[in-house]
């Protein structure tokens, strides 16, 4: 962690080039916070440059994500989804509140937007159907008590029963639509 965070000072070099990058690493490091933040060897030191790195990632997908919502994919989904999760499970840095409001109301135009009633993504892609799923699956579980009463909830479960109707009798998914094996 210390070696990523002295190799990358904020905003240089290739991990600081693409909103969507900078939200995924802000996620997994939100609930990594989850697993070592009471660890002997997580010191108080560590946990401030930890945690000004984080605000960081929060900071930039501000400034970053998708040109405030101009374009219409998964990628705005996700970066919204780190802005969300980030800001929600953060709130004492001085832009969280704010933040989460703002990429909540976002998610949930973005969901109606990007999930057909059915389920299926508007971009017909199988693997970005399962990529948005994530993203929001993870939305989800960091206020349940406000996204069960959402539009995102209902289609979020209309996603998980058109995966199922989807998944082979192998347990995969069919690769259908755009497919860049990012997971």
């Amino acid at each position: 962690l210390e070696d990523w965070i002295d190799r990358n000072p904020y905003e240089e070099g290739v991990n600081w080039v693409h909103a969507q990058e900078v939200a995924l690493r802000a996620i997994s490091w939100t609930w990594a916070w989850h697993l070592f933040h009471d660890a002997e060897c997580f010191s108080k030191d560590i946990r401030i440059k930890f945690l000004k790195v984080l605000n960081w990632h929060l900071r930039y997908l501000e400034r970053h994500v998708c040109a405030y919502g101009k374009w219409t994919h998964n990628h705005l989904i996700s970066e919204l989804a780190g802005l969300y999760i980030v800001s929600r499970v953060f709130p004492f840095f001085n832009r969280s509140q704010r933040l989460e409001q703002w990429s909540r109301k976002l998610l949930e135009r973005e969901s109606v937007k990007q999930i057909l009633p059915e389920g299926i993504a508007a971009e017909l892609s199988t693997n970005y159907m399962l990529f948005i799923m994530d993203s929001l699956l993870g939305v989800v579980c960091c206020d349940t008590n406000y996204w069960s009463r959402s539009r995102t909830q209902k289609l979020l479960i209309e996603m998980s029963k058109a995966s199922a109707h989807l998944i082979r009798p192998d347990k995969t998914l069919p690769f259908l639509g755009d497919n860049d094996s990012g997971r």
